[in-house]
C-alpha cells in the first residue's frame, strides 16, 4: 500500500472558512482559589507570574465548495481562476 494513495486529495474541492462576529471579553480575569472570577490588572499578572489575556469568542462558518473543470485552484494564493487553453 502506498502512502500517496492515503493522502491524495480531490484538487476540485476548495474548502472556505470565515470567522464572524467576533467578540473580546471585557476585561482579563482569573479564577481564585474560591472559584471565584477576579479581574486581573498587567501589573498583578505579573506580580503573580500569571499570563495577561482574555477570551476570544468568533462563530465559524466553513464551506465547501466545488469546482468546475472551467476552473483550477491555485496553491500559493488560495484563489481560484479560469483555465487557460
Amino acid at each position: 500500500m502506498s502512502l500517496d494513495k492515503e493522502y491524495q486529495t480531490d484538487k476540485n474541492i476548495v474548502y472556505e472558512i470565515k470567522f464572524t462576529q467576533a467578540s473580546v471579553s471585557a476585561n482579563p480575569r482569573i479564577t481564585e482559589e474560591d472559584d471565584k472570577y477576579v479581574p486581573v490588572f498587567p501589573h498583578e499578572a505579573r506580580m503573580r507570574n500569571l499570563t495577561y489575556a482574555t477570551e476570544l469568542y468568533a462563530d465559524i462558518v466553513m464551506t465547501k465548495k466545488e469546482l468546475d473543470n472551467e476552473f483550477e485552484f491555485d496553491n500559493k494564493t488560495g484563489q481560484r481562476r479560469r483555465k487557460v487553453k
